[in-house]
């Protein structure tokens, strides 16, 4: 039921945590029927169950062979909603995180993004090493989509990550996709159920 993780005499485990009512159900069929097949208990349990809240875009299948083979993972994604939509000052709010992620690792990960020199060592003369291709292009994409971003929670809004857009004109949508693809608001947890 709750998240176990950990290792010793040579074997780890990393099983999420699951639902009291589903599990509960599962014990009872099996209870009532000892030859119960994987597919039937997944019909009572059908997935994890994370504290965090966030979606499990796994598809059914890929979410049965976890439990069919003991190990694999869960493709996890944070739930937002758009405040404002259709006006000048509309913000993009992530409300859950997948479990695991904090909004401090996120907001670190943004700023990297912008700020990618931040992150770079010194090659073997000494010298600052140039940012790659790919972090060049990851910044100006930043740069031209996000004006703004900061944690907004509190007392009323326990998990409230803002991201304001550089024009009211773009795509909610897509600026969304574009934070999902670069940064552990979409992220995967292994399971290993030893």
């Amino acid at each position: 039921l709750n998240t176990n993780e950990g290792i010793g005499v040579g074997m780890a485990t990393n099983i999420p945590s699951h639902n009291l009512t589903e599990v509960g159900n599962a014990v009872i069929a099996l209870l009532e029927n000892k030859k119960i097949e994987l597919s039937e208990i997944l019909e009572h349990i059908k997935g994890p169950d994370f504290p965090t809240a966030a979606q499990i875009i796994s598809s059914k299948d890929e979410i049965e062979k976890v439990y069919k083979e003991g190990r694999g993972s869960f493709r996890l994604r944070a739930k937002y909603f758009i405040e404002n939509p259709g006006t000048k000052h509309w913000k993009l709010i992530f409300n859950e995180l997948p479990f695991g992620v904090s909004v401090k690792q996120i907001l670190e990960e943004i700023d990297s993004i912008f700020n990618p020199e931040d992150k770079l060592k010194k090659d073997a003369k000494g010298k600052d090493k140039k940012i790659s291709p790919e972090q060049d292009r990851l910044k100006k994409l930043f740069l031209s989509s996000i004006d703004n971003f900061a944690d907004e929670s509190d007392k009323k809004n326990p998990l409230r990550l803002v991201i304001e857009p550089k024009s009211f004109k773009q795509d909610p949508e897509e600026l969304a996709s574009i934070l999902l693809g670069t940064t552990s608001l979409e992220s995967n947890f292994s399971a290993n159920f030893v």
